[in-house]
């Protein structure tokens, strides 16, 4: 699968970047068949001791304690080493024991022995839906991912970029609680002792390695803002080796690829960004180079990752989130170690702010356009309901990080959260302007005719108050008013693969007086259920103008995360009174439009070149809404 996706991506490349990918192919192949022969006369830990710092300043306990809103249940459940991964809901999560063979197993012994004598060992290799585990001393290369056999790779992955470790450490600091500041650190130890460096499904991603480091790094930096409670030598020693460890697993493994890089890329250099600056890069050369790279690239994947109208390029919003948040946070460490950036690239983080305070729906939600695997950078107050379930489309918190890094006022982030208490005491922040958001596009015309209007009535003063936002290089325009939101999902095609776009070409999404009545539903899952996949991400997912013959526009068939070939929306009129665009998926253009009277909405397709089209009524949801990755929830 990997070869075939490395092929098409290689036909869309240049020259240059074919060579540059090649180069750094056949020689990180060379390196793993030295590092495989090393792996079995020597351990793969680094024997290297360097410093470790803090990279934030000091906490004000009482600040955290007023903003930290986390249920003490959450806490409970990770304190006893409970976790809800993925969907996987509140499940035990602890081994019966570790299997770490030599030329590892004394360091990792060595390592387990400092544990507390009643800590209890997280199973950092299991699938926690379907219990599936991994062998802990797999070769990293080596490791499978399952397809089509209902396990998730992504269920370990996931619970091994420790998002929960920042979350209680900043619980300890709220609550003045040593004990829990002891559990945060004992697993830590507990995952280095029990996932040597290059073994097992913990270190097959360096996108997920380089997560995992920034959040150890900031709950590690957390606690010692705080001195709760002072930190051993020896663990210290522990720590800043495994950083070691991560930041040269990352080098070694960039998943950067010559057509144009995506999120994984922009992921390891922001872990970069965190090793380096905790490592300090004054005093230690490879930090110092780390730090470099990291800001270099920052700088540039700002720039080519963030369209001009500030929406991310993949063509997803959860992922638009996603990438915002490691852009912002990622921005802040290298601040914090002395880097600088370009005007440019605050305004195109800002622009980016903007997109994201736009896509929220009246529930506070985002709009789902594209693909939701529920990834996150730094996760450091979840937000979670009376059922202890946490609501994964709320991004009020990225927004409150990018605030307070930005000074931003009106683009979403209130600035008064746990987020933003944080990133205030890791950086400084910048003065930048809020850009202005498109608000008209193209000329009205004529009505467009045809042969089918689905006419839906709301009473007097719907158009109350609507403005309009159009982001056409992301391919959104959105109308929202006192009652009514709306948006439509038209062109915005620029990734060259469509990894995590989704059939949905002049697909709507509608509430009115805070109801939705049309929505995306979701992504649900990736590997572990193809057809699932497919059936997400398929055009009977979405309300857009369905063909009589039941063709998909795109096919599905190339790949679980391609998209080909891209179905040319094209938006020639948006403003508050509606939308009108077209899209060729089928061959010839299919139309849609959207008005916006006083008291209704009108949606009209037209066909041409011969095309039928299925009849248009109001959806009946199909699929079950998915509000996370590996969650169906119809009530949700």
């Amino acid at each position: 699968m990997l070869a075939g996706r490395h092929l098409k991506r290689a036909r869309r490349s240049s020259p240059r970047g074919l060579l540059r990918f090649g180069v750094m192919m056949v020689r990180r192949r060379l390196r793993d068949v030295i590092d495989r022969r090393q792996a079995t006369k020597s351990a793969t830990y680094s024997a290297d001791k360097v410093r470790i710092i803090s990279v934030l300043d000091p906490l004000d306990a009482s600040q955290i304690s007023m903003a930290f809103t986390l249920p003490e249940g959450v806490i409970t459940n990770w304190r006893s080493h409970r976790f809800d991964i993925l969907g996987s809901g509140w499940t035990d999560a602890t081994s019966g024991g570790m299997i770490v063979t030599e030329p590892n197993a004394a360091i990792s012994g060595r390592i387990a022995a400092l544990l507390p004598a009643d800590y209890k060992p997280v199973d950092w290799h299991r699938d926690l839906n379907s219990g599936h585990r991994w062998h802990p001393d797999q070769w990293y290369r080596d490791v499978p991912i399952p397809m089509g056999q209902g396990i998730d790779i992504k269920s370990p992955w996931e619970l091994a970029r420790c998002h929960h470790l920042p979350a209680m450490a900043l619980a300890a600091v709220a609550g003045g609680d040593v004990g829990l500041a002891t559990e945060v650190r004992a697993q830590m130890l507990d995952f280095i002792a029990a996932n040597p460096p290059k073994f097992g499904v913990n270190w097959r991603c360096a996108m997920d390695v380089a997560i995992r480091a920034a959040n150890w790094v900031v709950a590690d930096s957390i606690l010692r803002s705080a001195n709760l409670p002072d930190c051993p030598d020896e663990i210290t020693d522990i720590l800043s080796g495994s950083l070691l460890d991560h930041g040269r697993f990352i080098t070694g493994n960039l998943e950067w690829y010559p057509d144009r890089t995506g999120n994984h890329y922009l992921a390891n250099i922001c872990g970069l960004a965190f090793i380096a600056a905790a490592l300090d890069p004054t005093v230690n050369r490879e930090a110092a180079r780390w730090l470099k790279l990291a800001t270099a690239e920052l700088e540039r994947e700002t720039k080519v990752q963030f369209l001009c109208d500030g929406g991310h390029f993949e063509g997803s919003v959860a992922y638009h989130r996603l990438c915002l948040e490691m852009a912002v946070w990622g921005t802040a460490a290298c601040r914090r170690a002395g880097s600088l950036f370009t005007d440019r690239h605050y305004e195109r983080l800002t622009a980016a702010s903007a997109f994201l305070a736009a896509t929220l729906k009246p529930s506070g939600d985002f709009v789902q356009i594209g693909d939701n695997d529920s990834g996150r950078f730094l996760n450091l107050c979840p937000y979670f309901d009376d059922r202890l379930q946490e609501r994964q489309l709320t991004p009020q918190a990225s927004l409150d990080a990018a605030s307070a890094l930005l000074s931003l006022t009106g683009a979403g982030g209130e600035g008064r959260g746990v987020d933003a208490l944080v990133m205030s005491a890791l950086a400084k922040p910048v003065d930048v302007a809020v850009p202005a958001t498109a608000a008209g596009y193209g000329v009205a015309g004529a009505d467009l005719p045809g042969e089918d209007d689905l006419v839906l009535t709301y009473g007097e003063g719907l158009d109350e108050s609507v403005e309009a936002l159009a982001f056409p290089d992301f391919g959104l325009f959105i109308l929202r008013g006192k009652r009514l939101w709306l948006s439509v999902r038209c062109g915005g095609e620029s990734d060259p693969i469509g990894a995590h776009r989704h059939n949905d070409q002049l697909s709507i999404e509608l509430t009115v007086d805070g109801r939705d009545i049309i929505r995306d539903p979701g992504t649900y899952t990736y590997t572990p259920d193809p057809a699932a996949r497919n059936a997400y991400r398929a055009l009977s997912a979405h309300f857009t103008p369905q063909s009589a013959d039941g063709r998909e526009p795109a096919s599905l068939e190339a790949g679980l995360f391609f998209l080909d070939p891209p179905m040319g929306g094209n938006c020639v009129f948006f403003n508050r009174t509606g939308f009108r665009g077209w899209h060729t998926g089928f061959g010839a253009k299919v139309w849609r439009e959207v008005q916006v009277k006083p008291d209704r909405v009108i949606i009209r397709d037209r066909a041409e070149g011969g095309q039928r089209l299925s009849p248009l009524i109001l959806p009946d949801q199909p699929l079950p809404f998915s509000p996370g990755y590996g969650r169906r929830d119809n009530s949700a």
